[in-house]
């Protein structure tokens, strides 16, 4: 497939690369809102943290996933594994990492251009969300360089820009 230039450039602030992550996926539509609900309460309760969360819907069916830190992942499996009812829906996918544009002002140009940089160097598209501010990729966590790279040629960063790297880990504390 040929992938043609990019010739509009669209501004933004940043890039944010995120640390290595674990993605957990329920990935079949038929699972119940409460199986999802289920592990997000569980991992929350246990105080881990999940930098990125979706849940999608397909008639009565749902799908989601979220993100944990490659340091949290021995303690999220021994909870997950220790539920009944998600200890065998859940699936993992080790390696990953977040890449956030930021900000992406409602821009449907920014989405198409950020897929645009994907596309044209075949990198990995494990997941996406977008909040407010930002648009969030998952992707393999060793090409995140690669990843940044190709954004930068797609969209216009303030000159000399670095990407953010997020490579703090923080428990979450005691409510």
């Amino acid at each position: 497939m040929i992938v043609p230039e990019v010739t509009e450039k669209v501004r933004i602030s940043g890039i944010k690369l995120s640390s290595e992550l674990v993605l957990l996926n329920l990935p079949d539509p038929d699972y119940s809102a409460f199986s999802i609900s289920l592990l997000f309460h569980i991992l929350n309760k246990n105080r881990i943290n999940m930098p990125f969360v979706a849940v999608s819907s397909m008639g009565t069916g749902f799908s989601g996933s979220c993100c944990v830190s490659s340091q949290d992942i021995d303690r999220t499996r021994n909870i997950v594994d220790a539920d009944d009812i998600i200890n065998t829906k859940v699936q993992y996918i080790y390696g990953v990492g977040m890449v956030s544009v930021f900000p992406h002002q409602r821009s449907m140009k920014v989405l198409g251009l950020s897929l645009h940089a994907f596309t044209k160097e075949h990198l990995p598209l494990l997941g996406m969300a977008s909040s407010i501010s930002a648009l969030t990729f998952i992707t393999d966590y060793i090409r995140l360089d690669e990843v940044a790279a190709s954004l930068a040629g797609c969209l216009n960063l303030p000159v000399n820009y670095t990407p953010l790297r997020d490579d703090l880990y923080s428990k979450k504390q005691e409510d």
